[in-house]
């Protein structure tokens, strides 16, 4: 490790300088005094042109980025928080987020208690590119009015019971489409629905083997392929033929197109088209999902912070016995007679019919190239019976209609009854937290309702 710079409210520094793994940490005291809160934005703005290499910068910046990052004492203003928000866009940088307590300094004003998160982690993209997993860690500390954070610089571990996902990258290879084929014209089941499944089964079994003997890794042999260039143009400046530069470049750029239909499947990017070549946008976004998606640990039914494999898989299945276990209710007779059917007749004959061909292209045509099926088959059916047993108070599943309207109905009643505090007149909200209706009903009632 070497210092490169030093002052009373930072140090950076470069680790391996030289070498093709080096990378650089900086940390950060940010100025406590309001008037001096300019002066931290403008010395990261400056770290932040110094080098190009993958950036760690951490520490107490002595500011908040989000409101809900303070409890207690008076509130932040808004422009302060955005001028945080500013600068790390600015320097390109990403919050590392947290697991464990989540304020790091604790202290008095005006008699009363006050939390803020003011210590964490950033991270360039440079760096997620490298360790994508990586994640910051709160420890509590009773000595102390400050928790100190713990950085854990970690890649994507891989699942240990992966599940088949088709990539999009295998039909630039003719094998992919060769061993589908010889799934398919394997005429050995005669019924078509088990004919059906066993060949999707079967399809994603050979398609896994030819990946993992035939296709390789592309991170793989993008690295070999980018030696054996260099060695080639070194050997092509030197006087030899510039052909055998051109063939490798062209396979470089093959893998290339490969790596970034890789990304985008997993970034799940659809708005980008599969031309683009965008390599580092679409890793970014398949390690945030990534960071987002994962379980570092779950409480169990004594209220432990559980970390291992094992231990998570135990409450997992826990739960979800618990959730899908009938609790045999009675009486649902009495509930099932009070409900006056919404569904006519007609509806339901038009539901239940046999699906016709025209019916199963439109759906295939709408579907994402990158995505399951949807809308499907009987989605499309329900559209046109929806609005009659659905409320029109219902804020889904109806057209022109989404669940997020909620959070605007919620945005505009808390700020009327912010700016209306005076008077005789009162306002309360209750914020309801209420499980899922889908995993709370229990089968039976449903079938009985339908």
């Amino acid at each position: 490790m070497e210092v490169d710079l030093v002052s009373l409210n930072h140090i950076d520094t470069i680790i391996n300088k030289g070498k093709a793994e080096a990378w650089r940490f900086t940390g950060i005291y940010g100025f406590p005094e309001v008037g001096r809160k300019v002066e931290t934005w403008e010395l990261l703005k400056g770290l932040s042109q110094k080098f190009n290499l993958p950036w760690i910068c951490a520490g107490d910046f002595n500011e908040i980025l989000r409101s809900h990052e303070k409890i207690g004492g008076a509130a932040r203003r808004e422009s302060k928080m955005n001028s945080f928000r500013d600068v790390v866009d600015e320097c390109g940088l990403v919050d590392l987020g947290f697991v464990g307590h989540k304020f790091t300094w604790r202290g008095r004003r005006s008699g009363g208690v006050v939390l803020e998160r003011l210590d964490r982690a950033f991270a360039s993209d440079s760096w997620l590119e490298k360790n994508p997993a990586t994640r910051v860690q709160h420890i509590r500390a009773h000595s102390s009015d400050l928790n100190p954070i713990i950085i854990k610089p970690e890649g994507i571990v891989a699942c240990r019971n992966k599940p088949f996902r088709f990539e999009q990258m295998w039909l630039k290879e003719s094998g992919c489409g060769d061993t589908i084929k010889e799934v398919w014209e394997d005429g050995s089941v005669v019924s078509p629905m088990p004919l059906v499944a066993q060949k999707i089964k079967e399809c994603g079994t050979r398609l896994t083997e030819w990946s993992r003997h035939s296709f390789g890794s592309i991170r793989r042999q993008l690295e070999e392929k980018t030696r054996e260039l260099i060695k080639a143009e070194w050997e092509a400046a030197r006087g030899s033929d510039t052909t055998t530069v051109r063939e490798i470049q062209l396979e470089v750029n093959e893998l290339l197109d490969k790596e970034s239909l890789m990304w985008q499947q997993w970034a799940r990017s659809l708005f980008l088209k599969s031309g683009d070549r965008n390599t580092r946008y679409f890793h970014s976004r398949a390690s945030h999902r990534y960071k987002r998606n994962k379980i570092y640990g779950l409480k169990n039914n004594i209220n432990e912070w559980c970390t291992s494999d094992n231990q998570v898989e135990e409450i997992v299945v826990r739960f979800y016995e618990s959730l899908f276990t009938s609790s045999q209710p009675s009486y649902m007779h009495v509930v099932l007679e009070a409900i006056e059917p919404k569904v006519s007749a007609n509806m339901n004959q038009e539901l239940t019919k046999d699906f016709t061909r025209e019916e199963v292209e439109v759906s295939l045509k709408h579907m994402e190239p990158l995505k399951a099926p949807s809308p499907d088959v009987l989605a499309n059916r329900l559209k046109k019976v929806l609005p009659y047993p659905v409320s029109e108070n219902q804020s889904a599943f109806q057209a022109g209609k989404v669940i997020t309207d909620n959070i605007l109905m919620a945005f505009e009643t808390l700020h009327y009854m912010k700016h209306h505090q005076s008077g005789k007149t009162s306002f309360m909200a209750l914020k309801l937290n209420m499980s899922k209706a889908y995993d709370r009903v229990e089968w039976g009632f449903m079938e009985g309702l339908l």
